[in-house]
């Protein structure tokens, strides 16, 4: 059997999808300590849609958003958590993180540069929108 693959058609399953506005599917959502000690909240994503080129490419990659949402650093992360809740008519008061799950969210997206913790480029949520 001859293997016909042409080097074009290989996508790298790794590689960042590219700054720009995105749907995305929440997958899995979870409370836990934060490196800290502090509640954080942890949501994974997968991208459904995109208005960018070659988005079959991207459809499917996981990107992930954390919370922390007590302590000093809360402030940002209970912001972003209302964010997200009120784009999924979610009310924050006795919500669970699971309850996150199966909502869509039109986000933008960022590419953040490597970091002495993660060797490679990562996707960040820039930005959750709200109707």
């Amino acid at each position: 059997m001859t293997i016909n693959i042409k080097q074009e058609d290989i996508v790298d399953p790794f590689a960042v999808a590219p700054a720009g506005i995105y749907t995305i599917e929440c997958t899995h959502g979870e409370q836990r300590p934060s490196k800290a000690g502090d509640d954080m909240i942890e949501l994974r994503h997968k991208i459904t849609d995109g208005g960018v080129e070659d988005i079959d490419t991207h459809l499917g990659k996981n990107v992930r958003d954390y919370m922390v949402i007590s302590g000093d650093n809360s402030k940002y992360g209970t912001w972003r958590l209302s964010q997200y809740a009120q784009a999924a008519d979610i009310d924050l008061d006795g919500c669970e993180a699971e309850d996150f799950i199966g909502s869509t969210f039109e986000v933008e997206l960022s590419v953040e540069p490597p970091t002495p913790e993660f060797d490679s480029e990562s996707n960040r949520i820039a930005r959750v929108y709200v109707d």
